[in-house]
């Protein structure tokens, strides 16, 4: 197994954070790493399904393969076993 390499990159709408990452991403695939092995973390729902989107499609791979592609939130719930019928909701 290789050692996790992380990175953070911050920045303002437009700044090509989302193309470094990618671009990261695809330089990992290149060294042999599945798409199932590549983790993301992001903050928002939204931001880790635009993420999933285009990597899916730039891979041509199906997103539901992307499976380390998480917020946060659901990254920390997944290591202590917390399942989505566990969590409280707004419904």
């Amino acid at each position: 197994m290789q050692a996790m390499q992380v990175e953070r990159r911050i920045g303002g709408a437009g700044t090509g954070k989302t193309a470094y990452v990618l671009d990261q991403m695809d330089r990992v695939r290149s060294e042999g790493v599945a798409p199932s092995e590549i983790a993301l973390v992001t903050f928002s729902k939204s931001g880790c399904e635009e993420m999933r989107d285009r990597a899916a499609s730039r891979w041509d791979v199906p997103g539901e393969c992307l499976t380390n592609f998480r917020t946060a939130h659901s990254h920390a719930y997944r290591a202590i076993g917390v399942t989505p019928d566990q969590l409280l909701t707004d419904d």
